[in-house]
């Protein structure tokens, strides 16, 4: 009995001390240094997918916080806008995972900072296509070959086993690709919402997979934020609370 009521005792001190610790702490200790800049430039993509509406409202809450210049840039429409960034003309950027590789890999001087969401893309089929593995010798619709859907597709076939090269024929559609699906163009395509729900509106195709409920996709992020090592070098507080 005395153990257990030393035990106790230790405890009940234990929590107290901690508890005096924190409420003891002053508020500047635990203040955080407020932001070396006011001003940033997110990118703006018209018409862009759902998952670009957090970054709109992010803009209203960095303002909250004491950002006097949010400024949304929209870059050439006609490539992705992970060249935005690597031409500065953007200090962040969001983006599919393997474009974020990509534009590393190829020396531009950016950092991964975290992932936005999980997944969100489905790779729609017409009736002769039933899984991935089916899509051997099949036309798959993408802007261009070096687009993150051609990347995305490619990483989805070769995990089943296919050559995304030989097994597949890639068909370029630089505009309007769910349009394409429905005129017959190709056999699949990888969209995203709201195109998806677009297609599924109009009963066209089928969804062979879906990044969002199917492993080992949905177990990853689908986009990640990403910023020029320069601002992040420059601006550290900036970056968290961005």
């Amino acid at each position: 009995m005395q153990i257990i009521q030393n035990r106790r005792r230790f405890l009940a001190g234990l929590t107290a001390a901690g508890g005096a610790g924190i409420i003891g702490t002053s508020t500047s200790a635990w203040a955080e240094a407020p932001p070396e800049t006011t001003s940033v430039r997110l990118p703006r993509w018209i018409d862009g997918a759902y998952c670009w509406a957090g970054v709109y409202i992010a803009g209203e809450l960095l303002r909250a916080e004491g950002f006097t210049d949010v400024r949304y840039v929209q870059g050439d429409p006609n490539i992705d806008q992970a060249v935005w960034i690597a031409r500065g003309e953007t200090d962040f950027s969001i983006n599919y995972a393997p474009v974020h590789v990509a534009s590393i890999d190829a020396g531009v001087p950016i950092k991964v900072l975290g992932g936005l969401h999980s997944g969100c893309l489905e790779l729609i089929a017409n009736d002769s296509v039933e899984g991935i593995s089916d899509l051997r010798g099949k036309r798959v619709g993408v802007f261009t070959l070096d687009s993150p859907q051609y990347v995305l597709v490619s990483l989805m076939a070769a995990y089943v086993g296919l050559d995304p090269v030989n097994d597949i024929e890639w068909v370029i559609e630089e505009h309007n690709f769910a349009e394409g699906f429905v005129e017959g163009k190709y056999d699949a395509v990888l969209g995203q919402p709201p195109r998806t729900q677009e297609l599924r509106s109009r009963k066209v195709g089928h969804t062979i997979l879906n990044s969002t409920t199917d492993p080992p996709w949905s177990q990853h992020f689908c986009c990640m934020i990403s910023a020029t090592a320069d601002y992040v070098n420059k601006y550290p507080v900036a970056t968290k609370h961005i």
